[in-house]
């Protein structure tokens, strides 16, 4: 997808606004459009029903006219936030709480998640932000809308951050206890809902883990009905492979094995190697699904990094609305699209576990993502080709393309678990497999029957590759050419060069942005890097 931001849709925009915004997209050579109804999700346009029924007439419009012009749609929605103008200090004004007061989200205390008078960088002060529990009628009404919505003909919907809450650079809240959560709690685990936090407590810990798997089961569930009216659904995540995710019951790597396609909301600020490691993050969960690299670069040298970090993962491209964006990205990838990137298969000969039950446990000190972010680097900087894959979904056609399996603080593991990493040799970094599925401690620790040092990895591609220890590189391989590799490097700064040698010929292509394709042979090439992406079609 080559994906414009079509703008924000309002109840009063003009259907002569609606068609110059899709030319627009069409000009700047797009072949998808993405739109909000209002500023984000408002209750007067998406739960309230003459309101819904007629801003989708404007959406009715728009993708008839969208379809002419050979544009697909997408409609972003929101997961579980509503919001409400004017609600603050104005009790007239009809919002979620208001109308629907058992559909809320409520914390582990009994207090609801509603805020009003607040301000965050997309709720204004006059607002009421609320946040429905995945286990209430709003569960029903979304799906409604989405069937609405596909029998309008829409191709695609975005559902933005759908978490427990959303809020939490107000402080730690953990949700939910409201009736609907605190039930289907008690049905999965027979407890109930915890009323203080206690890192100590396995019924605590059976919490944290629950939410992610209601917030996947609620996503499912919007899925399979987005998908029954012939809409694809991606499902945005703001939190991705971070600590965050903990926070706010929002774990990708369990919810994008449902068949949800990820978009990584990414914003690196000059970190790219975390923006690098998220995108990848989110491509490897399921290699075979698209993601859509959701970026905020505040200028033209940032947009064209966040370009080639995306490139290097996926073959979409959606520069954010007011964003600068390279303005021949979707010439490059239309070029690239059929001799590299229709042809491309992930090749990865090592597994680098991520694990969402031992990154919750260890949440006041997060010592398992550190230890995951830092072997991430380790093998990043060795330019190994590698694989992120999840502990709690792993399979064995997961693993059946790599060796060495890296093990990052995973100290929760069942004996399912081990015995399936057990199959390979493992690299142990910190303590791993010294407790069972709940964090207790295990009377003895598992014993891995093939250990081996962290230094000993080494590629066994058909040829040997340097490149300055900054540049980032993702392997590929021909689907059709064993003999043939793909490599995206990503390089944050312009400098240095990349070395390839073997011992028979070989040939390269070099593809950049804004330059035209370079071609190099022999058994050393040198390709110097002369943009933040070099594409290297490289045949043995």
């Amino acid at each position: 997808m080559n994906v414009w931001p079509f703008d924000i849709l309002y109840p009063g925009t003009s259907l002569g606004q609606i068609s110059r915004n899709l030319t627009v997209a069409v000009n700047h050579g797009a072949n998808t459009v993405i739109f909000y109804i209002e500023e984000e999700q408002m209750y007067r346009t998406f739960v309230d029903e003459s309101g819904f029924s007629g801003i989708l007439q404007k959406i009715e419009y728009l993708i008839e006219q969208a379809h002419l012009r050979k544009l697909k749609v997408i409609c972003y929605l929101n997961g579980l936030e509503v919001m409400a103008h004017g609600a603050y200090k104005n009790p007239a004004v009809p919002t979620l709480y208001r109308n629907h007061p058992e559909w809320i989200q409520r914390d582990i205390a009994g207090k609801p998640m509603v805020w009003t008078g607040i301000e965050a960088d997309w709720v204004k002060k006059d607002m009421e932000d609320a946040w429905a529990s995945p286990y209430s009628g709003f569960r029903d009404l979304f799906k409604d809308r989405i069937k609405r919505l596909g029998r309008k003909e829409l191709d695609a919907v975005y559902i933005d951050q759908a978490s427990l809450p959303g809020m939490q650079n107000l402080g730690d809240k953990w949700a939910s206890s409201d009736a609907g959560f605190a039930s289907a709690f008690k049905s999965q685990y027979g407890l109930s809902v915890p009323t203080t936090v206690n890192w100590e407590s396995t019924a605590w810990r059976k919490f944290v883990y629950f939410r992610h798997q209601a917030v996947q089961e609620y996503l499912q569930d919007l899925a399979d009905t987005a998908r029954a009216y012939g809409i694809v659904p991606f499902f945005e995540s703001s939190a991705n492979d971070t600590c965050d995710g903990t926070l706010l019951g929002n774990e990708p790597a369990l919810s994008v094995m449902s068949g949800i396609a990820a978009s990584p909301e990414i914003e690196p600020g000059g970190d790219y190697r975390t923006a690098f490691r998220m995108a990848k993050f989110a491509r490897d969960i399921q290699q075979k699904q698209p993601i859509l690299y959701l970026g905020w670069p505040e200028s033209k040298t940032a947009a064209r990094k966040e370009f080639a970090a995306a490139v290097c993962q996926s073959g979409n491209y959606y520069p954010t609305a007011d964003s600068p964006y390279p303005a021949n990205a979707f010439k490059f990838l239309d070029g690239l699209r059929r001799p590299v990137l229709s042809r491309r298969v992930p090749y990865q000969e090592i597994a680098l576990i991520y694990s969402a039950r031992n990154k919750d446990f260890s949440f006041k000190d997060e010592r398992t993502f550190d230890l995951y972010t830092e072997a991430f680097e380790t093998l990043e900087e060795g330019h190994l080709p590698f694989k992120i894959a999840p502990l709690e979904t792993l399979t064995t056609a997961a693993l059946q393309d790599v060796g060495p399996i890296v093990l990052p603080g995973v100290e929760s593991m069942t004996d399912a678990e081990f015995k399936l990493l057990s199959s390979h040799p493992v690299v142990l970094v910190g303590n791993n497999g010294t407790r069972d599925q709940w964090h207790q401690p295990r009377a003895k620790p598992l014993k891995f029957p093939r250990v081996i040092p962290l230094p000993s990895l080494k590629s066994e591609m058909p040829f040997t590759l340097k490149a300055p220890t900054g540049t980032m590189i993702e392997y590929y391989v021909d689907r059709d050419d064993s003999r043939r590799f793909y490599l995206f490097a990503f390089s944050p700064s312009i400098d240095g060069r990349i070395s390839l040698k073997s011992d028979s010929s070989l040939s390269a292509k070099i593809y950049e942005l804004d330059r035209k394709t370079r071609t190099l042979s022999g058994t050393n090439l040198t390709v110097d890097i002369k943009d933040y992406l070099e594409v290297i079609s490289l045949q043995l």
